[in-house]
């Protein structure tokens, strides 16, 4: 599948979910990553990228995500763009994002879901600058992903009431890497929110933004999907 970068992950077709919206009939097809599935964690994960008549305008030009399980019954699914959430590239450079094919072009608009978005900026003397190299997570973001599955622990009440979807949060990498000003910018429920922010917080020194050669404070915001 093409992605914004020269990078191209091994996507497999894996069904078509056919749908009404606005008096339409559409259709999204659904991918899965030949790479990802070979984690136990991710086996019956599905994946729907898409654009509608809101992207570019309201919602990130690029499209936007669903993440979806293989479903156990083989007639139909419960298919909810509430859940709808930006790519990384949203939130800043440097990433590789799956660009969503022609075929999940979707004609109507589509309100729910992630809508806004702000690139990363740095926090410098005389304003916020975009910046000339993005903080990084040592290893990069399939070591952060990885690490922050290892980390979180889903609260008992949460995980017995079926709690699912994404929570955003923020924080700030120092000009030395250290980490501060952890904050939950789109919640999900009070105790997973503290369990995701609790994760967050064991994440070791980053490789620090750069602006005009120096290492600067870099407002970093990641979502992290719960499952």
């Amino acid at each position: 599948m093409p992605t914004t970068t020269d990078h191209l992950p091994n996507y497999k077709k894996y069904g078509e979910l056919h749908f009404q919206l606005q008096g339409q009939p559409l259709k999204l097809n659904v991918y899965q990553n030949q790479e990802l599935i070979k984690q136990p964690k991710y086996h019956t994960y599905l994946f729907i990228p898409f654009t509608d008549a809101t992207t570019g305008q309201e919602t990130y030009a690029t499209g936007r995500y669903l993440d979806f399980s293989i479903p156990h019954s083989q007639d139909s699914v419960w298919l909810d763009f509430n859940k709808a959430y930006n790519p990384y590239c949203a939130y800043g450079d440097g990433y590789s994002c799956p660009i969503p094919p022609k075929e999940n072009r979707l004609p109507v608009r589509i309100e729910a879901g992630v809508k806004t978005y702000e690139k990363q900026k740095l926090e410098a003397a005389g304003g916020m600058q975009m910046q000339e190299s993005i903080a990084e997570f040592p290893g990069g973001l399939a070591a952060l992903l990885k690490f922050m599955n290892s980390q979180f622990v889903m609260p008992p009440l949460a995980r017995k009431a079926g709690v699912n979807g994404t929570v955003e949060f923020s924080f700030v990498v120092n000009q030395d890497g250290s980490l501060d000003e952890f904050q939950i910018t789109k919640p999900l429920r009070a105790d997973v929110d503290v369990a995701v922010l609790h994760a967050a917080r064991q994440m070791p020194k980053w490789k620090p933004a750069m602006q005009n050669g120096k290492p600067v404070r870099f407002k970093y915001t990641m979502p992290f999907r719960i499952k």
